[in-house]
């Protein structure tokens, strides 16, 4: 009897019955990676979602005219006008659409006048006013970029996701990650929707004092009497509103696609049995 030969032939097949080993494991292990890889991106997506759901509420009633006239009328002591209500009224929206108008960079003029027995009066603001101003449109005109860039990059990793998974519904979808993003911002957005109905002066004063430190003017400014504290209150509840329909959308999110991808995937695999 040949051992060489013998021994030859089992070397070969081991060798064989080893790649065949770890050829049936690549697949599985690959496998793992992407569903993993997919539940890392499907908890980015959450919270970028509540985080867009955040800033499109803001943005969306900061640059609303009919807050910001309505907020003035309630809460300005424009009293020092001695003017009809009607033509009050005028003014007050005229200086609301050139303020969002500036501040949203449809123009660079900010018209600072009061229609007042037949004249028109130019409302006094300093030179630190102005260049806050500047700051607060500069964050304003920023926002839309911003909002929209992190509304593509979730897009992107949403799809990507889908895309690359594989599975039943709950794997092609893996709803615990996703939901785990979209709650992880919540307590936060809480916390400060909180602290804001409480004590307003507090939150708006460190909100200037981080974000925009040159914020800070005498309440006795004439161009003060238009922007009292509480008209900035007054946003809270529009906001909070806005972003609670928002965010349901974002957790309805789910519910939508999951029916979409358990067609998909039975069209598929029916395509495949007639071929």
């Amino acid at each position: 009897m040949d051992y060489n030969a013998l021994d030859e032939l089992t070397d070969n097949t081991d060798k064989s019955s080893e790649q065949n080993t770890n050829s049936s494991r690549m697949p599985g292990n690959q496998n793992k990676v992407k569903k993993r890889a997919a539940f890392l991106a499907f908890l980015i997506t959450g919270l970028l979602f509540t985080t867009l759901a955040l800033g499109v509420a803001i943005y969306w009633n900061a640059t609303k005219i009919s807050l910001l006239e309505q907020g003035i009328i309630n809460y300005a002591d424009l009293s020092d006008l001695e003017v009809s209500p009607a033509t009050l009224q005028e003014s007050v929206k005229l200086f609301a659409m050139s303020t969002l108008a500036y501040l949203q960079g449809t123009t660079d003029e900010w018209k600072l006048t009061v229609e007042t027995g037949g004249f028109s009066i130019a409302i006094p603001v300093p030179g630190s006013f102005l260049a806050h101003m500047a700051s607060v449109r500069s964050w304003f005109t920023s926002a839309p970029t911003y909002l929209l860039a992190i509304f593509g990059i979730t897009i992107l990793l949403l799809g990507w996701a889908l895309i690359n998974i594989k599975g039943n519904a709950n794997g092609i979808f893996p709803k615990v990650g996703y939901y785990l993003g979209a709650l992880i911002p919540l307590p936060f957005i809480i916390a400060i929707g909180t602290w804001g109905y409480l004590d307003f002066d507090s939150l708006w004063t460190q909100l200037h004092l981080y974000l925009i430190p040159d914020g800070f003017f005498s309440a006795a400014e004439p161009i003060m009497q238009w922007f009292p504290l509480e008209l900035f209150q007054g946003y809270l509840k529009p906001v909070a509103a806005t972003f609670i329909v928002l965010e349901a959308v974002v957790f309805a999110l789910p519910i939508l696609i999951i029916p979409l991808l358990k067609g998909t995937k039975t069209q598929n695999h029916s395509n495949n049995k007639r071929c």
